[in-house]
């Protein structure tokens, strides 16, 4: 059965918080769900701590890619259609998502098309 939702964290250079964006996506009050890293041409040191994270936990899949054009939209397309989540999320490699955030955005999709929050990013310092 596909899981109730696929959060979404694109990454290319962010080692140092990228962990942290993880973690906070794993540590949802839904614990249905999946994490894509989308790795646009990602660094080798993104690539070692997307795969420490696969290989700790069953619901991280990481798209190692090559570096997409610009921003690397092509990318997250592909991982937005790899999903199997009934909703998609995005999180950023230096943000983080609060607790509750898919339990009371999955709650506003199930009547809307889309809805937006406001980021919180992260400084390792």
């Amino acid at each position: 059965m596909a899981p109730y939702a696929s959060i979404i964290i694109p990454a290319h250079s962010r080692a140092e918080t990228l962990s942290f964006s993880i973690d906070s996506a794993l540590t949802q009050t839904v614990p249905d769900i999946e994490v894509l890293v989308v790795g646009d041409g990602c660094t080798a040191e993104v690539r070692r701590v997307a795969t420490q994270y696969v290989e700790a936990d069953a619901r991280v899949r990481f798209l190692d890619d090559t570096k997409a054009p610009m921003r690397g939209a092509k990318n997250r397309h592909d991982a937005v259609m790899n999903a199997s989540g009934a909703f998609i999320f995005y999180n950023d490699d230096d943000d983080l998502l609060l607790p509750w955030h898919v339990e009371t955005l999955g709650k506003a999709l199930e009547h809307s098309h889309i809805v937006d929050t406001p980021p919180v990013s992260v400084n390792p310092d």
